[in-house]
């Protein structure tokens, strides 16, 4: 089964604060991935550098024709009628 996500050895500062180190995981196709934690563990840095919001170190891959969590963002705030000249 294809991976539509890979992150390899992702790692997240912000200021002098290490946020993420280290994270690898794959999410298949089909599936699903839970991601928790207390709050202030990272989960909104991971989630934000996953999109390109937040710079990271490391390895992010999507597949091909994937629709990031971006879209789905930018689909809600600009509507359908717009969201095809941001993604084309």
């Amino acid at each position: 089964m294809t991976n539509v996500l890979e992150v390899e050895r992702l790692s997240v500062r912000l200021g002098r604060h290490a946020i993420l180190r280290d994270l690898s995981f794959a999410v298949k196709q089909g599936s699903s991935l839970a991601i928790i934690g207390p709050n202030g563990s990272g989960k909104t840095v991971l989630f934000k550098t996953l999109i390109g919001a937040l710079k990271g170190t490391g390895e992010i891959r999507w597949a091909a024709g994937t629709r990031t969590p971006a879209f789905w963002f930018i689909l809600a705030i600009r509507g359908p009628a717009n969201i095809a000249a941001k993604f084309s």
